[in-house]
């Protein structure tokens, strides 16, 4: 269970990186 909230909270940090990334190419937010 440790292992699995550890991945969802990769992944939610890895989603809101990539949304960080494509406001910054991008130039507005979404």
């Amino acid at each position: 269970i440790a292992t699995e909230r550890g991945l969802k909270g990769a992944f939610r940090k890895r989603k809101v990186d990539l949304i960080k990334l494509l406001e910054d190419n991008d130039g507005t937010s979404i």
